[in-house]
């Protein structure tokens, strides 16, 4: 069962990182300063070496939510970005033989990229998730501009009790994942060639590659989800594991769409709604009132409105003490 909870895993140190990427000469924190107000004052307030990936010349507000690297040393700050970071999705790490403005220029030029339809998206390279999805599907074109030969991305896994390295080896791309102690578990080899080439100068993000990162972002929002809820009703929701409740808030988040449902807030009170009634409240005849009254009353005018409705209602009711008892 996937777990977050830090005491059942010994979260990583500079020494389990340099074990996993032997043989470098520098070790590198990519960090999106933007996840959490400390990490900016905690950066600049250390010994060690750093520079914004935004260009020099941005205000300090823009400077203090960008994404910083930052060359990492034995000491106090190392100890604390890793067990204030781990598992967090707030960043990634980098072994190179590069200098440090190397790497700066580098990740400058790769900060925006085009979409399928040649929009301009931010490169979200700081979040793992969304670069440990990304690099087995890059083309050859693709992963030359993110990684060319500046080292060895290593970076949390699916669960935070595992790490992945991610190396390129010519036209092929290792992916090694460590355990907490970090010992190998799995190694998997991928040959980027066998995937069809993005078209034009600039970073372009294919159209399976969007729907891949989409689907990335709505399971982190799934899983955010569980974990809110967990602490929210915990007796009630105490005999699912997370796998079971992924699933069933996964579908719930369907449904809620399949009714016209579109923003993120919506699914929140949906959810509500199906933890407190049941999950399938909607098909309930003796529940038949929450449609009639609530999800297809328009006097209360949109949808988003109606669901905020019912939510504050059943907020109000001696069934909500039940459940938070």
């Amino acid at each position: 069962m996937p777990t977050n909870d830090a005491s059942l895993y010994e979260k990583p140190t500079l020494k389990t990182f340099k074990g996993c990427c032997p043989g470098y000469r520098h070790y590198y924190a990519l960090i999106d300063c933007a996840s959490n107000d400390g990490l900016y004052p905690a950066i600049t307030q250390s010994s060690c070496d750093s520079s914004t990936l935004f260009w020099p010349k941005v205000g300090e507000e823009l400077k203090a939510a960008s994404p910083h690297i930052v060359e990492l040393k034995e000491g106090s700050f190392s100890n604390w970005l890793f067990e204030e970071t781990w598992g967090k999705s707030w960043g990634i790490f980098l072994a190179s033989n590069k200098p440090m403005p190397d790497l700066v220029r580098h990740f400058r030029r790769i900060a925006k990229v085009r979409g399928p339809n040649n929009e301009n998206w931010y490169f979200r390279y700081c979040d793992p998730r969304f670069l440990g999805a990304l690099l087995p599907s890059c083309d050859l074109t693709q992963i030359n501009k993110i990684m060319g030969d500046i080292g060895a991305f290593w970076m949390e896994g699916d669960e935070p009790s595992f790490s992945r390295r991610y190396r390129r080896r010519g036209i092929e791309l290792e992916v090694r994942t460590s355990n907490d102690t970090g010992a190998e578990v799995d190694l998997y080899i991928t040959d980027l060639s066998k995937h069809p080439e993005s078209s034009g100068l600039g970073m372009k993000i294919r159209p399976d590659q969007r729907d891949l990162l989409a689907k990335v972002s709505a399971d982190a929002y799934v899983r955010r989800m569980v974990k809110l809820f967990k602490r929210r009703y915990t007796k009630k929701l105490q005999p699912l594991n997370d796998n079971e409740l992924f699933v069933r808030f996964e579908a719930a988040i369907k449904q809620a769409q399949s009714i016209g449902a579109t923003i993120r807030q919506d699914a929140f009170f949906f959810l509500n709604i199906c933890v407190l009634y049941g999950w399938d409240f909607m098909d309930n005849k003796s529940l038949s009132w929450i449609r009639s009254d609530y999800l297809e009353n328009r006097n209360f005018g949109s949808l988003s409105r109606r669901l905020e409705a019912l939510y504050y209602y059943c907020r109000s009711q001696p069934i909500m003490e039940e459940v938070l008892a």
